[in-house]
């Protein structure tokens, strides 16, 4: 995939978790088919849904930055750290 594909896809990713985030702490609210976390109801678990969210802006981050070519593959990186996953992309 050519990288200027890679990195318009995680830009995209990157602002939809963005609005995310957003929208959650303005309304204090934060769900999808799965969960529903109401900042007075449960604290913990709405920070967590929002940690989660930064966490996608990071690793698409990283990759846009791969995708420029300013670092190292990010999931190489994490299959390093985690030998337990499964193994591709170029990975011996």
């Amino acid at each position: 995939m050519p990288p200027y594909v890679i990195a318009l896809v995680f830009s995209v990713l990157a602002v939809i978790a963005g609005w995310t985030i957003r929208k959650a702490c303005i309304t204090g609210e934060i769900g999808g088919s799965m969960y529903y976390y109401k900042i007075d109801a449960n604290p913990v678990g709405f920070a967590m849904a929002i940690l989660l969210r930064v966490g996608i802006i990071a690793f698409a981050g990283a990759e846009i930055a791969y995708a420029c070519g300013l670092i190292g593959d990010p999931i190489l990186a994490i299959q390093h750290a985690l030998p337990f996953l499964p193994r591709g992309r170029g990975a011996a």
